[in-house]
Order: structure tokens, then C-alpha cells, then sequence
């Protein structure tokens, strides 16, 4: 009466009360990602993850060849330019690529230099991420927050639990 609003009665209080009950139980919640989607997404990451494994030793390889070269794995053009011009050339992308058998790994894969190398590490930190997040059911910001080596393996009486050893907010 305060407000200007005349409270209900008790019986009209129980007939707001059963509609809501019998609309909430109609409606359910769908999921954010249809479980079909988010399957198929999975599955899609985590063949990312297995063409990654099965040449990440030869790309590593090949990596460590180019830091400790500069002119290996770049056009002849670069070399030409390069401050430590020699007669000799190193290996080209495409020389190097087959050095380490990996020219079929990069066709597929639209690699073609060592610039779109680094953008595809860039995609392959990406995706596992999301491995990571689906697995962990972590927020992006903690797992950014998580120090290295934090993983940690147990032997429990049910088997092998993994953990992962960090700081939460909530």
C-alpha cells in the first residue's frame, strides 16, 4: 500500500508461483556449442595436434639449423643481401624442406617459407590451447596464469591422476 502497488493475495501469489514452476520446467537450457559441434571441434584439434607430433622433431631440427644460420631456409635473394655474404649458399625453404622430408608436411599445410612456418607454430600453440581449456574446463586467463612445469602426475588407488598446480580467483 506504501508503494502504491496493493500487495496479491495469498491465492493469486500460488497461481504466479505455478505458472513460473510450469514454465521453467518447460524450458531447458541449450548448450553454449551444440555437443555434436564441440565433438567434431575436438576431434579436428586433436588431428592438428597428431600432424604436429609426427614431424615436430624434423621441424625442430630445421629450426635450429636456420637460428644458427641466417641465411638457411631464405630465398638465394636473401643470402645475396645478407650481411655475411659467402660464395657459398645455404639451402633454400624448399632445399631444406626436403632435407628433412618434410616438402609433403608443408604442401599440405601451405608452408612455403619461413614466415608462414612461424605463422603455422602460431595455429599450433593456438589449437592446443584449446585442447587445453576443453580438457581443463579453465578460463583462458588462468590457464595464461599458470607457471611452467606446473603439471604433476600421481599414482592414486584408482590409477594415474594428473593435476595442475596453480592459482584460481574463484
Amino acid at each position: 500500500e506504501i508503494s502504491g502497488i496493493a500487495s496479491s493475495s495469498i491465492k493469486g501469489r500460488r497461481e504466479i508461483r505455478l505458472k513460473i514452476d510450469s514454465f521453467i520446467k518447460r524450458e531447458t537450457q541449450t548448450t553454449v556449442i551444440p555437443s555434436r559441434i564441440y565433438s567434431n571441434i575436438l576431434s579436428e584439434l586433436h588431428q592438428n595436434s597428431e600432424d604436429f607430433l609426427t614431424v615436430s622433431s624434423e621441424l625442430t631440427n630445421l629450426l635450429e639449423k636456420a637460428i644458427a644460420d641466417e641465411n638457411y631456409g631464405r630465398s638465394k635473394g636473401h643470402q645475396r643481401k645478407s650481411k655475411t655474404k659467402t660464395n657459398d649458399y645455404s639451402l633454400d625453404f624448399e632445399e631444406a624442406a626436403a632435407e628433412f622430408e618434410l616438402t609433403n608436411f608443408f604442401n599440405n599445410h601451405s608452408i612455403t617459407d619461413l614466415k608462414s612456418l612461424g605463422n603455422y607454430l602460431k595455429c599450433v600453440q593456438q589449437f592446443c590451447k584449446c585442447v587445453f581449456l576443453a580438457y581443463s574446463g579453465m578460463r583462458s586467463s588462468e590457464a595464461s596464469s599458470l607457471m611452467y612445469n606446473c603439471f604433476r602426475t600421481q599414482r592414486t588407488l584408482s590409477g594415474k591422476s594428473a593435476r595442475l598446480l596453480g592459482i584460481t580467483t574463484k
